[in-house]
Formats: C-alpha cells, sequence, structure tokens
C-alpha cells in the first residue's frame, strides 16, 4: 500500500492534468491560483475594509486627479487609477487587488509550467501565496504591492522583448516608488536573456531612460500640484532614524517575509556556488539587495521582504533540475506543511503583529470574547 503522501501527489496530479486537458492551461492557472488564495484567507484572516495606507489608497481611486484633497499616496498612481476605472472606488477598491492577486498567482502557476510538472508549479506557486506577497495583503487590504509583483513578473516573462517589457517598467515605477530597488536585477536578466551583449547594453541604458521619463515627469507635476509627504526628499532625511528603527527586529522580519521557504533560494545559492556559476548568484545577490535596499528608506520589514519573490521561483528550477521531480516534491510537501504549523506574523519597526486564522479568530470572537 502506496503511503498517503504519494496518494494525495498522484490524485492531485491526475486532477491537474485533466483541467488542463479540459479547459487549458490557462483556466486551469486560474483555478488553481482561486484555490489558493480561498485557503490562504482562511489561514490569515482577511480584513473587510482598507487598512493603514490601504485607506488612502482607497480615498485615492474615489477620484484620483482631485487636487483639492491631500493624499500622501498620490504619487503612487498605477493601482488606484486602474481600480477607478474599472469602478472599483471608494468602498469597493479592496476588490481590486485581490483580483489582481488572482491574477498574480494565476501568472505564477502558469509561468512555472513552461519548466515544471502541474503538482511541481502547484507547490511552489503555494509557497509565493502562503508568504508575506500575499499574506500581508489579506490582513492589510488596499496595498498596492501586488501590482507591482505581477508587472515584475510579467517583465521577465517577456524580458526579451524590449518593446513589452520597457513599457511595464514604466508602470511599475508609477505603481511605487520602492521598485526602483528591484530594476537592477530585471535589467541584469535582460542582459542574461541576449546573446549579443551590446545590443543588451545599449536596450538597457535606452529602456532606462524611457521608462523614468514618465515616473519623472508625473512626479514633478504632481508635486507641483498637490504636494506630498512620501518623496524622495523625505526618505533620505530619515534614513539614519529608519535604520535604528528596522535593526532590532531586522532578522525575524526577514524571517517571516517566506519563514521556512527561504530554505529554496540558500540551498539553490549553494548550489550555484558550488559549480561556480557567477552569472547567476550575481542575479540573486542583486534581488536580495533590491528587496533589502527598502529597509533603508522604509521599515515594514516583512512586507517590503515580499519583493524577493523571484528568488523563491527561481530557486524552484535549480532544485528540480539538480535533484528530479521525486526529491523536489518531497521535500516541498513537507516544508509547506511544516510551514503551516509556525504562525504568521507582519513583522515591521519595532512590532509583531499575528495574522490569526479565520477559524482560531471566529473561537476566540464567540466563544471567549476576545476581539482580535
Amino acid at each position: 500500500m502506496l503511503p498517503t503522501r504519494y496518494k494525495i501527489e498522484h490524485k492531485t496530479e491526475t486532477i491537474l492534468l485533466r483541467c488542463e486537458q479540459w479547459f487549458g492551461c490557462y483556466f486551469s492557472a486560474l483555478l488553481v491560483a482561486f484555490i489558493l488564495l480561498f485557503v490562504a484567507a482562511i489561514y490569515v484572516t482577511p480584513s473587510i475594509a482598507p487598512k493603514e495606507l490601504g485607506r488612502g489608497y482607497a480615498a485615492l481611486s474615489i477620484n484620483p486627479f482631485d487636487f483639492n484633497e491631500h493624499n500622501n499616496l498620490r504619487l503612487r498612481i498605477l493601482t488606484p487609477l486602474l481600480a477607478h476605472y474599472l469602478g472599483l472606488r471608494g468602498k469597493l477598491y479592496i476588490i481590486f487587488p485581490l483580483i489582481i492577486a488572482l491574477f498574480f498567482l494565476t501568472t505564477v502557476y502558469f509561468f512555472l509550467r513552461k519548466r515544471l510538472l502541474p503538482l511541481e508549479s502547484l507547490y511552489t506557486t503555494m509557497l509565493i501565496c502562503f508568504s508575506s506577497p500575499i499574506l500581508f495583503l489579506l490582513h492589510y487590504q488596499g496595498y498596492v504591492d501586488v501590482t507591482s509583483y505581477l508587472i515584475i513578473l510579467l517583465i521577465i516573462i517577456y524580458i526579451k522583448k524590449v518593446y513589452v517589457w520597457i513599457p511595464f517598467m514604466a508602470l511599475l515605477l508609477l505603481n511605487h516608488e520602492s521598485n526602483l530597488f528591484i530594476v537592477p536585477s530585471l535589467l541584469f536578466m535582460h542582459y542574461l536573456s541576449v546573446s549579443d551583449k551590446t545590443k543588451a547594453t545599449v536596450y538597457i541604458i535606452t529602456g532606462t531612460i524611457l521608462a523614468l521619463i514618465p515616473f519623472y515627469f508625473f512626479r514633478s507635476y504632481i508635486s507641483e500640484l498637490s504636494p506630498v509627504e512620501y518623496n524622495f526628499k523625505m526618505y533620505i532625511s530619515q534614513i539614519k532614524e529608519n535604520i535604528k528603527v528596522v535593526l532590532p527586529y531586522c532578522g525575524v522580519g526577514i524571517f517571516y517575509a517566506f519563514k521556512l521557504f527561504w530554505l529554496f533560494p540558500a540551498l539553490a545559492i549553494f548550489l550555484y556556488w558550488k559549480e561556480k556559476n557567477k552569472q547567476q548568484l550575481l542575479l540573486f545577490l542583486l534581488i536580495l539587495l533590491g528587496a533589502l535596499g527598502q529597509l533603508v528608506v522604509a521599515s515594514d520589514t516583512s512586507r517590503l521582504l515580499g519583493l524577493a519573490f523571484l528568488l523563491i521561483l527561481f530557486s524552484a528550477f535549480k532544485i528540480k533540475e539538480t535533484y528530479g521531480t521525486a526529491l523536489f516534491t518531497k521535500w516541498s510537501f513537507y516544508l509547506i506543511l511544516v510551514n503551516f504549523l509556525i504562525p504568521q506574523f507582519y513583522v515591521g519597526q519595532s512590532v509583531m503583529i499575528p495574522f490569526y486564522p479565520l477559524p482560531v479568530l471566529l473561537v476566540l470572537k464567540y466563544c471567549f470574547g476576545i476581539e482580535t
């Protein structure tokens, strides 16, 4: 008799393959994303209204160009603007980041399926779904980070097509200025993907300039009409104080971005180091430094480290390539299982805020009268 894990995995793989045969890879990826997002909403209870900065984005979605109303998030225009034109304004705004999260997970699974088997793709998508990039969004509804993650992934998918990734990069910068930190790694990926390195260098320089033009002029225009607090001058002025705030909880904050799933990048880095693969090591370093670099000017540690999600995806490719399907799925299965047992926290500034699973929250509220 086969062990339970093998039965579960065999049945899951069969279901995924049948879905692809019946509905195609696109719809199958959407279905996987929907189920995983639903499970994530049980794992960490989602908010039913925008929270913290999410309220500012929701307000911006009502009328993005009403300069009579002061809004410090006005420079991060892309997500509220898209929500506005789709009619998801004000109280309805929180639906839009959830839709983007659904498409992000769909794109993750579809991207993985180009190189991995269905079960391998499912497990790797779970590594992203049950980590900070999605869990933070559910608890703190309304943040725009997941739009950035989707655009970053689309840039990678079309990394060889200059006429595609340049507009996407311009949109990425209009979504949040912190995405500047991930741009070097994206440009390096384009460099690696093109055989003609001279042409790649020209495209990188040209593409960067073109992507920065709308970013620069939009910020200049808004700063003239409706100055905001969250600008480069403020970030630079608070670097020293921000580092002092972040340092005490920096280690635990980094851990809680992906918890045990950090083992995937750690193993991949070890494998590339053994191979002396300097290009991939440099790419991993650029991605990691891009995520960590944000901590110089901002203090939402576990949230900001979500920008390193690419390390999880690229690590999955390397580990599968090195150890094969059997070990990859075995390690992933147990890693995900154990990771669920570690309580989820948001770590930022000098605080740790627990994300209660929905069943726990309901028991605490209705059986013990404890509001979480």
